[in-house]
């Protein structure tokens, strides 16, 4: 009946989750700190990766945001830029971002739990760290839904000749 497979449908949305703490370790040995949220079920899922230097909103993305897309069938993966929440390393905007997202979609795609699709969701900083890797050719990653960018990075980077030092390493916040 309609009313069963309505159930049904609901009941495949709606999936049990689990938070998993990660360290994923970056080919100069540089170990960066992420949080799974996942499906409670041993089954290979699609995987959304989001990247944040962003300590005051890391419970927001990670937890909330996280769980939300779990629930409905995905994987999260949220991983926090270098030096900041407990990543190793230290904090130098635009340094190392591109290195470590190769890598860390690198990573992923070998993961048993990955279904070989990928993709990067992220605003301000979140998405320069999916701008960055935007030209990487990898066959697993399918999709970036960057936010809140722009569309000038040099502008957003520099004023007159100099780097905004201010703007981007004041908005990843007091770091740890």
């Amino acid at each position: 009946s309609i009313n069963n497979q309505n159930q049904d449908a609901q009941t495949k949305e709606n999936y049990e989750t689990e938070m998993i703490e990660v360290n994923i370790t970056m080919p100069d040995n540089i170990s960066l700190f992420g949080r799974i949220a996942r499906p409670k079920v041993q089954e290979k899922f699609p995987v959304i990766l989001i990247r944040s230097p962003y300590m005051f909103y890391e419970p927001l993305v990670a937890i909330v945001i996280g769980t939300a897309f779990a629930q409905k069938g995905y994987i999260c993966i949220t991983v926090y830029d270098r030096g900041t929440v407990k990543s190793q390393g230290g904090w130098l905007p635009f340094e190392n971002d591109r290195n470590d997202g190769i890598a860390i979609i690198d990573w992923i795609s070998k993961q048993g739990w990955c279904d070989g699709n990928i993709g990067t969701y992220g605003f301000s900083y979140s998405g320069y760290d999916e701008w960055c890797i935007a030209d990487y050719n990898h066959p697993n990653l399918k999709t970036m839904y960057i936010s809140v960018f722009g569309g000038h990075p040099y502008n957003n980077f520099y004023r007159r000749g100099m780097f905004r030092e201010m703007i981007w390493s004041g908005l990843a916040g007091q770091q740890q």
